[in-house]
C-alpha cells in the first residue's frame, strides 16, 4: 500500500514548514509513504525528499477557505493513481515541541 502524507501551509503557517518536516514528516519518509507540502511559499520546502505543489492563497481572500479546499482537491487529483491512501495532517494544529 502506498500512502501520501500531505499538509497545507499558507499565509502565516509557512513558518511551521521547517519544524513540521523535521519532526512529523521525517517519520514518514521510509517505506511506502511520501510527503507532499501544499503551500503558497514553495521556497520554504528545502528537503529533497518532499514533493511540493504551489497554491495561491493570497487571492480571493473573502472565499479563502473554499479556494484552499478546491486547490487541495485539484492537486491531489494529480496523485490519485499513484497512492492507495491519503493522510492529511493539518498544519495549523501542529505545534513543535519546545526543548530547553
Amino acid at each position: 500500500m502506498r500512502i501520501l502524507l500531505y499538509a497545507i501551509f499558507t499565509n502565516e503557517y509557512t513558518k511551521l514548514i521547517k519544524p513540521w518536516l523535521e519532526t512529523t514528516a521525517k517519520n514518514f519518509y521510509p517505506n511506502n509513504t511520501d510527503v507532499l507540502v501544499i503551500t503558497d511559499n514553495p521556497s520554504f520546502v528545502t528537503s529533497p525528499n518532499v514533493m511540493v505543489r504551489e497554491v495561491d492563497s493570497k487571492t480571493n481572500r473573502t472565499d479563502e477557505l473554499y479556494t484552499k479546499f478546491l486547490h487541495n482537491l485539484n492537486i491531489l487529483e494529480e496523485f490519485k493513481d499513484k497512492y492507495d491512501f491519503f493522510a492529511h495532517i493539518q498544519s495549523n494544529c501542529f505545534s513543535p515541541k519546545i526543548v530547553d
